[in-house]
C-alpha cells in the first residue's frame, strides 16, 4: 500500500472567482503557484493520479464570488506544477 503524504501551505489575500478580470485572475494564480514552492520546489510534481483538494477560506468579510469559481481558480493555478493534469 503506497502512503502519500499531503503537501500543505498558505496563501494569504483574497481569492479570485472565474468572473475576475483577466489581469486579476493571472495575479492570483500566480501568487497561488508561488506559494506552493513552498511545499513543493518548481519542477517537480507531485502525484499523477486521483488526488483530493482541502482549501481553507477564511474571508476578512462578506465573501464574493461564487464558491466554486474561487475552488477551480487554485486548482487551476496548481495544473501545472503540484496536479499534472
Amino acid at each position: 500500500m503506497e502512503i502519500i503524504l499531503p503537501i500543505e501551505f498558505v496563501v494569504f489575500g483574497t481569492p479570485i472567482s472565474l468572473q475576475g478580470s483577466a489581469k486579476s485572475k493571472r495575479a492570483w494564480k500566480a501568487q497561488v503557484k508561488e506559494a506552493s514552492y513552498v511545499a513543493l520546489p518548481e519542477g517537480h510534481f507531485w502525484f499523477e493520479g486521483e488526488v483530493s483538494v482541502t482549501i481553507f477560506y477564511f474571508p476578512e468579510t462578506t465573501m464574493e464570488g461564487d464558491i466554486d469559481n474561487i475552488a477551480k481558480m487554485i486548482i487551476d493555478a496548481l495544473s501545472s506544477h503540484i496536479l499534472s493534469v
